[in-house]
C-alpha cells in the first residue's frame, strides 16, 4: 500500500476531522462545527485540501461567519439603540433609514465593516458619535434635530395662529 507523505516534514499524511479546531476566516477566527475530513500530516499538521474539500470547508465557515456577523450586529445595535436612535445612527454612518431594523430582524445580512464601526462606537458611543458628527461637519445632529423640530413647531403654530 503506497502511503502518502507529508511534503513539508516528510510525516504520514492521515484524514482527520476538522471539527472543533479554530480557522481564519476573513477578519475572524471560528470554530469548525461540522466533521469534515480533511488529509492532515500526522506530524506538522499541513492540512492538503483538493478543490472539492476546500469548497466544503470553506462554505461550512462562510456560514458560520456570516450567522456570527449577524448575531453581533443585532446585540451591538440593540445596545446602541438605549443610548441613541436609530435614525441618528444610520445617519451617522451613512445608511438608508431603516436598514439597521432589516438587519435586527434578519432581513439584511451586515457586513463585516458595519459590525467593526458599530463594535468601534460601542466602546464610548457618546465620544465616538460626537467625533463623527465633527468628520461629517454637521455639527450636533441633536441640537440640529431640536432647531428643526423648533422650526416646525413655529411653523405649524403661525399657520393655526
Amino acid at each position: 500500500m503506497n502511503q502518502r507523505r507529508c511534503t513539508i516534514c516528510g510525516e504520514l499524511v492521515v484524514n482527520a476531522s476538522i471539527k472543533g479546531e479554530k480557522h481564519r476566516f476573513h477578519a475572524m477566527l471560528i470554530r469548525a462545527l461540522n466533521d469534515i475530513v480533511v488529509p492532515t500530516c500526522n506530524g506538522c499538521k499541513r492540512t492538503y485540501l483538493d478543490k472539492n474539500t476546500a469548497t466544503i470547508v470553506d462554505n461550512h465557515l462562510r456560514q458560520i461567519y456570516t450567522a456570527e456577523l449577524q448575531r453581533r450586529a443585532t446585540a451591538l445595535i440593540t445596545g446602541l439603540m438605549t443610548l441613541t436612535t436609530q435614525w441618528k445612527l444610520e445617519w451617522l454612518l451613512g445608511l438608508s433609514s431603516g436598514y439597521l431594523s432589516k438587519i435586527k430582524n434578519g432581513k439584511k445580512s451586515p457586513s463585516a465593516t458595519l459590525v467593526a464601526a458599530l463594535a468601534l462606537i460601542s466602546i464610548d458611543p457618546q465620544k465616538r458619535m460626537s467625533e463623527l458628527e465633527d468628520f461629517w461637519g454637521v455639527g450636533s445632529l441633536d441640537d440640529r434635530y431640536k432647531n428643526m423640530r423648533r422650526t416646525w413647531e413655529e411653523e405649524e403654530g403661525d399657520r393655526n395662529g
